[in-house]
């Protein structure tokens, strides 16, 4: 067998080790408590939020896809992922705050958490990807208004 065949899932199971060993190292950081509460009781409180973020943040990310398949952008333009991406780093956000707002400030800290351990990160990472994406979702709308 060639090495060029051999390559590819070579390539595959190192990155698959490397992202294996890099979640371990990480879970340490995922909370197991939130305001003396066990994460447990959070998550199942929480549910319901937690899996309608996901929904708007998987709709804004098959939203961005289905700009280019539609037309409205063309293929090596990046403004779709542009929005994709930041639509489905904010958006979540903006579900969690808005339908935990009726419990305050604890209810929204906790919503956040436990969307960040329902997606098994840290919430410092998940929170800086969302920021990150936020940034290019304006940095985006700035580029269409300016188009």
């Amino acid at each position: 067998m060639a090495w060029a065949a051999l390559s590819p899932i070579l390539s595959g199971l190192f990155g698959g080790v490397i992202a294996a060993w890099l979640l371990t190292k990480l879970a340490r950081w995922v909370p197991e408590t939130c305001e003396h509460r066990p994460i447990g009781e959070i998550l199942r409180e929480n549910r319901w939020r937690v899996r309608g973020a996901n929904i708007v943040g998987l709709l804004g990310l098959v939203g961005g896809v289905a700009l280019y398949k539609l037309g409205v952008f063309a293929s090596n333009d990046w403004r779709g992922m542009g929005l994709g991406f930041g639509i489905a780093c904010v958006a979540p956000a903006v579900v969690l705050v808005v339908v935990s707002s009726p419990g305050g400030r604890r209810g929204i800290r906790e919503a956040l958490v436990a969307y960040a351990v329902g997606q098994a990160t840290p919430p410092i990472l998940l929170y800086s990807i969302m920021a990150v994406g936020a940034v290019v979702l304006f940095f985006t709308l700035g580029s269409l208004r300016g188009a």
